[in-house]
């Protein structure tokens, strides 16, 4: 169904009067301050191009003239905008003639005044209401009429907020049609004005479901449309009225009671959504008026969207995501679906909540796993078991959670189709490049290993649950069963020992990756989110160190294991054991503990004059300082020399007692004494000797041997 511009009214002479049982104008009353301004901003973000439309307006068409019968309060504001941008704007009469034919008969007096108003022109006085009361054509008893108020009180309010500055008008008139609404014809629905009146004055005008539905059932089979009154309402009252979302809902609100319409219309638009991906890569309107033209005006859509309601129809659907997900690692039979609501059809139905392409495929699946066991006995081929479903949609899981880069628009087609076949027929085309490439291969090779080995496949299932793991086992490897409880193990508590672990990791090799073309991560520092380990255990062409050092890591932690040491206690004894045969800046990043801390993202790059730096954020070099410099500094307080010295945070040296005088310690072959001069710059005042880079731990040797040399005692 088309959409309608207020100026559209008004083709081939039509009229728009407003009739006499409809109430007075109310979005401009003193009270209705709320409305009003919410109302006015609906109109400003239409104006600036966001999508949406001002959704309903009925009435009856008779002798060309359009007597609204709900909507004459978003109508009368209208007229009121046209006419004051016609005004401000300077525009010619045969542009805006058209508001001559709004008529507002609800009483005489506002007849009148719509009249006078046409011809009028307000001065540049910021005060429309008072221009208008003084003018002469304006009756002293229109101040106690209440529709005239209410319109002089939303005009001025109007002229505020479009034409604050009268000397430099901001022209809104050409963009007036972007403010569009649907216009029924109650003739054209079949519907009597007699049901509008009743309902207008009930003030509970038709649901966006009812409007919907009205247009839907000519589009549709009447069975489905019998289906949609009986057994699909059902289904919503029984999916309102339990669900634990619901609960938490009434918590808050004891009163509150599920829409089932919305309900409905929300569960019709994730079909739409299901099937325009699929098939096109695009989302469907934001209007369920357009997915009757745009989609279910086709047979096979309407069949589609009838499976997938007879699917969360049947006894199945209950529990089926009870039966299938969590959201921890606690249970190996079940798949962890981590920071995802396992209740995907609740979410989608009861909140109405835009989900997002990883929800939206989990719950895609299960409509195609319910939708397949009403279409097949479970002696056919195709019928799809329990045990694999719970295979498939793991691997599913482990695709979406490790595919974050390739849930674009682009790839929404693709990727749709290619969810749908493996759901459906179990297989995965390696050439296929719409999910990460990575994740696929691996999803490929451990089908191809637990074929041979089918006793492997609930210990897999149950390490990949781990929430730093997802299913992404390449770093682990998945042939490696004795790793697992390991992995567990060494990842106790990883957001609290996060730089602990970092650093006993390193201490059996680099695991340095490129982020970008300037940005390394090393491990994870003090913040210790999931996201940020997830993304060291994920193996990729940037980061295939992992899967050598993570293994060696792991047969290293539990051998000292075996002698009943606590978790901490193992990771400090694996860094106290290690003796590098060169040092650079992994060695380090191992034997001191303020990088890390400082990095709290795991986050470095490198500077050709002050080597690796450590970045105190996430993404970009605010603050951060010479890994050498927080070495150094790390040593000397060791040393007992650290009350004299400090460190800044942006990329600074060495300050001596708050002094002139400067230490970069960050050249290879000297350290450097720098001294401020009057104008700013900086003196090179002396210059200490240090030995061949790598050969000792240069940090140590130089708080052991240089600093005490540059400390002098103070007078």
């Amino acid at each position: 169904m088309p959409l309608n511009t207020f100026r559209h009214l008004f083709d081939d002479e039509k009229q728009v009067t407003i009739p006499m049982i409809q109430r007075d104008y109310a979005q401009g009353r003193k009270k209705e301050i709320k409305i009003r301004e919410g109302f006015v901003k609906s109109l400003e973000d239409l104006i600036n191009g966001k999508a949406g439309s001002l959704d309903f307006i009925y009435g009856a068409l008779d002798n060309g003239v359009f007597t609204p019968l709900d909507g004459q309060q978003r109508l009368t504001t209208l007229y009121l905008l046209y006419w004051l941008a016609a005004k401000r704007e300077g525009m010619d009469e045969d542009k805006y003639s058209f508001l001559k034919q709004f008529s507002y008969q609800t009483r005489p007096n506002s007849k009148f005044f719509c009249q006078h108003l046409f011809s009028h022109t307000p001065g540049t006085d910021d005060d429309i209401a008072h221009d208008i009361r003084s003018q002469k054509w304006y009756r002293l008893e229109w101040n106690n009429d209440p529709t005239v108020d209410s319109m002089l009180r939303m005009l001025q309010y109007l002229d505020s907020r479009f034409y604050p500055d009268k000397d430099n008008i901001n022209p809104i008139w050409d963009k007036l049609d972007n403010i569009k609404f649907y216009c029924f014809d109650i003739e054209n629905l079949g519907l009597t004005d007699d049901i509008y009146i009743k309902m207008n004055s009930r003030g509970k005008p038709l649901t966006s479901f009812e409007h919907f539905k009205a247009e839907f059932d000519k589009a549709s089979s009447s069975r489905l449309a019998a289906k949609m009154d009986t057994a699909y309402t059902d289904r919503m009252w029984r999916l309102g009225n339990t669900s634990p979302l619901t609960a938490s809902l009434r918590a808050k609100n004891p009163d509150y009671i599920p829409d089932v319409d919305r309900c409905l219309l929300n569960f019709i638009n994730i079909v739409a959504r299901c099937i325009t991906l699929a098939l096109y890569g695009t989302e469907p309107s934001a209007s369920p008026m357009d997915w009757i033209p745009e989609i279910y005006s086709h047979p096979s859509a309407v069949t589609m969207l009838e499976r997938a309601f007879d699917a969360i129809c049947s006894d199945e659907a209950d529990g089926v995501f009870e039966n299938f997900f969590s959201r921890d690692d606690s249970d190996p039979d079940k798949i962890n679906l981590d920071n995802i609501n396992i209740h995907l059809l609740d979410t989608a139905c009861i909140t109405g909540a835009g989900m997002g392409y990883a929800e939206l495929l989990l719950l895609y699946s299960i409509l195609l796993y319910l939708a397949n066991h009403n279409a097949f006995d479970p002696s056919d081929i195709r019928y799809i078991t329990e045990r694999t479903m719970r295979s498939r949609m793991r691997v599913v899981r482990n695709l979406l959670k490790n595919s974050p880069n390739q849930l674009r628009p682009e790839r929404y087609r693709a990727i749709f189709r290619e969810v749908g076949e493996f759901i459906l027929r179990g297989t995965l085309n390696e050439s296929r490049t719409a999910l990460n490439e990575n994740q696929k291969k691996e999803e490929i090779a451990k089908a191809e290993y637990i074929s041979q080995n089918p006793e492997a496949e609930k210990n897999i299932a149950a390490i990949e649950n781990h929430p730093l793991l997802l299913g992404a086992l390449s770093a682990i490897g998945w042939t490696q069963p004795e790793l697992f409880g390991t992995f567990r193990d060494a990842f106790t508590d990883y957001p609290g020992h996060s730089p602990l672990l970092t650093r006993a990791i390193l201490c059996h090799g680099d695991i340095a990756s490129m982020e970008n073309w300037w940005r390394y991560r090393i491990g994870v520092g003090k913040n210790g989110g999931e996201n940020l380990w997830r993304a060291v255990l994920f193996v990729n062409k940037d980061n295939s160190k992992i899967k050598d050092v993570l293994p060696a890591f792991l047969a290293d932690y539990a051998a000292k294991a075996q002698g009943g040491k606590e978790h901490t206690e193992i990771l400090k004894k694996i860094i106290s054991e290690y003796n590098p045969d060169h040092f650079g800046h992994i060695s380090y990043l191992i034997r001191y503990s303020s990088i890390l801390s400082k990095s709290e993202y795991g986050k470095f790059y490198f500077n050709d004059e002050m080597g690796w730096i450590a970045l105190y954020t996430r993404f970009k070099p605010g603050r951060h300082s010479a890994i050498m410099h927080l070495a150094v500094m790390q040593a000397c307080e060791k040393a007992g020399l650290g009350s004299r010295l400090s460190l800044g945070e942006y990329l600074d040296n060495i300050q001596v007692d708050d002094s002139d005088t400067f230490i970069d310690a960050t050249k290879r072959d000297a350290v450097l004494v720098l001294t401020r001069q009057p104008d700013g710059s900086m003196a090179e005042t002396g210059r200490y000797p240090l030995p061949p880079y790598g050969t000792v731990d240069t940090a140590q040797y130089i708080a052991a041997n240089i600093i005490p040399q540059i400390l002098t005692p103070n007078p």
